[in-house]
């Protein structure tokens, strides 16, 4: 309190006091008078005057008391109703005494009565007052009593908030009950050793009358920390007050989700950008500790008619030594994956179908990917999802399954744009072809079929026209097979490579050359496409090591095979050359054998490479085309 205030208090306190002190002075004085000049009995006006005296003590008492008392609204609501109510009785008496004297008689029961009427007027009053006082206290008991939020009223001792009671929901919230909490320090029981600044500053603002709200995190008595928004309402807002209330609303729990739906929100966004279905898989498990911080997650795509994992979170892979595949029947998750229907077990061990029942895991998710595959989360703390959580866990699922029918989409279209790419370059190809190879030969027939026309060396001449003629059969024959290699193989066949060769050997123009196979393997694929690869590489082996060479065919690995001859092979610095559309090292190539060859392997997924045979010719290697089981 300051020193103002102490003058204040003392002032109002005194006035009373010096009430009680002058209605004192009048007993003593009329005790004075009976005893001393009217010889009164000392006893009987000692009983007259007992009971103003032991009143005038009390005022004089009060009137103390009053300077003491650190809440001005008291003193200044006693100095004014005592005023107010001295006042009208003297007024009353007054009034009565002086008709009375101008009536020439006086009438004690006149005053008497008067006095009665004014004391039950006065009772009136400060009894609807006083009740009104009491109802509203009974309202604001209840209030405090009743409400949801928390609620301490404190007493200020210079700027620390000292507790004086607490309401069931802060006891609830906190662990605090008005017997363990009261005269404790408001900050040091719940503010954090961090926020103890913050709170104090709070605690000061309060004590100046200042009447706030802010956001705050609070401390309860096992050690969790909540997030309330802070109401100070202090009793006096006018000045300096003593006392005050501080009103704590829990918004944990909105905080919570409000935080949970903008790592939602940008958790969609990290997906809408995703450019695989790894990807997706990826950040969406990433979301699942984010959104719903649940660290055991698990991403598995349908592959092949099984359910296969894609991408764990670090925990599930800390868990699992490695993460089966679920096959159909065998779990709930593929139950969930084929009806569509998300669910949720508090206890997994009470499901009807479970793929590992020592599985570490107590309580899981399972979210349908639509027709992609499943997302499953779990928990090693056995429970039952919040309806939050599971709400949240479906959306994210949603938006995990329209990023992977994008991605499809956008990688079906990004394939069909490579196809027409491809197309485009074989037409712009055949048409150079057409334009100047083509028209070169064609011009020599007419040419020659000139000189023959005028009869100068006739025979020699209608030679030539043929060579030129047959020279363009080939090229057309090569562009046609080459534009057939870029469409795509819809359907594939289990291939023998020792029947497809020979196959390939009697068709090709092969001369006195040798096939020597010498082992079988078996892979998918096209078999008219194959066996046009195999004749490509044995009329190029016939071509560059001579008719009598010999070719050998055989297996490499479980998903490959190699053709290689014995003629001069091919230098080092032109390997990466030879599959190039138009290249060839002879007069009568066409350039596209083995760029045909090359279009083949890739139409089948595998890769093609050449380089130095066992016995110095050229083996071309074709690796990594489908298997058969």
């Amino acid at each position: 309190m300051t020193r103002s205030q102490q003058r204040f208090h003392f002032l109002l306190g005194g006035i009373i006091s010096l009430l009680g002190v002058v209605l004192a002075s009048v007993a003593v004085y009329d005790i004075y008078t009976d005893v001393v000049v009217q010889n009164n009995r000392l006893l009987t006006t000692l009983l007259e005057n007992s009971l103003p005296l032991a009143f005038n003590a009390g005022i004089i008492g009060s009137g103390y008391w009053l300077t003491q008392n650190k809440n001005p609204d008291i003193s200044k609501q006693a100095v004014i109703w005592t005023g107010i109510s001295v006042t009208s009785i003297l007024l009353l008496a007054v009034w009565v005494y002086g008709l009375q004297l101008i009536q020439g008689q006086l009438k004690p029961l006149i005053i008497l009565a008067q006095i009665a009427s004014m004391g039950a007027v006065a009772g009136i009053i400060v009894g609807v007052y006083s009740g009104r006082q009491k109802h509203r206290q009974r309202e604001l008991q209840s209030l405090f009593q009743n409400s949801r939020d928390c609620i301490v009223k404190v007493r200020f001792e210079n700027d620390t908030p000292l507790i004086q009671e607490v309401n069931p929901a802060f006891e609830a919230t906190f662990g605090y009950s008005t017997e363990v909490a009261a005269g404790e320090s408001l900050d040091e029981l719940i503010a954090d050793s961090s926020d103890k600044s913050q709170a104090s500053e709070l605690s000061r603002r309060a004590r100046t009358g200042e009447q706030f709200e802010t956001e705050v995190t609070r401390t309860t008595a096992n050690g969790d920390s909540r997030i309330f928004r802070l109401q100070a309402l202090p009793i006096n807002t006018e000045s300096t007050t003593t006392h005050g209330y501080a009103v704590y609303t829990d918004i944990t729990e909105s905080k919570r989700h409000t935080k949970r739906v903008n790592a939602l929100h940008s958790a969609t966004r990290e997906l809408i950008s995703a450019e695989t279905p790894e990807e997706v898989a990826q950040r969406g498990i990433q979301a699942v500790s984010k959104i719903l911080g649940l660290p055991t997650s698990t991403v598995f795509f349908e592959q092949e008619g099984t359910l296969e994992p894609v991408e764990s979170s670090e925990t599930a892979n800390e868990l699992f030594d490695e993460i089966s595949t679920l096959k159909p029947g065998e779990s709930a998750a593929w139950q969930a994956y084929k009806s569509g229907q998300p669910m949720k077990a508090a206890d997994i061990t009470q499901l009807e179908t479970i793929q590992n029942p020592q599985t570490p895991i107590a309580a899981e998710m399972i979210i349908p990917l639509s027709e992609y595959g499943v997302l499953i989360i779990g928990d090693t703390e056995g429970g039952e999802f919040d309806d939050e959580d599971f709400t949240l866990a479906q959306i994210l699922g949603n938006n995990i399954s329209t990023s992977l029918e994008r991605v499809d989409r956008e990688q079906r279209l990004r394939a069909r744009e490579q196809e027409l790419s491809e197309q485009n370059e074989r037409l712009e190809m055949f048409t150079s072809v057409v334009s100047h190879d083509l028209r070169n030969p064609l011009s020599v027939a007419e040419g020659y079929t000139e000189l023959a026309q005028q009869e100068t060396g006739e025979l020699k001449a209608l030679e030539t026209v043929e060579q030129a003629l047959e020279r363009m059969d080939s090229l057309i024959d090569e562009l046609l097979t080459l534009a057939q290699q870029g469409e795509s193989i819809d359907e594939k066949e289990p291939i023998s490579l020792e029947r497809v060769a020979a196959e390939a050997w009697e068709t090709a123009e092969t001369k006195q050359a040798t096939l020597d196979i010498l082992e079988d393997g078996r892979f998918d694929g096209d078999r008219n496409r194959i066996q046009q690869l195999l004749e490509n590489l044995f009329r190029n082996a016939v071509e560059h090591g001579g008719g009598s060479v010999t070719v050998t065919v055989g297996p490499i690995g479980a998903n490959g095979f190699y053709v290689e001859d014995k003629g001069p092979g091919i230098p080092e610095n032109k390997r990466d050359n030879i599959f190039e559309h138009g290249y060839t090292t002879s007069e009568d190539g066409t350039g596209f054998g083995l760029t045909i060859v090359d279009e083949i392997v890739e139409a089948h997924g595998g890769t093609i490479s050449v380089v130095e045979g066992r016995n110095g010719g050229a083996r071309f290697e074709i690796r990594d085309l489908d298997t058969v089981e």
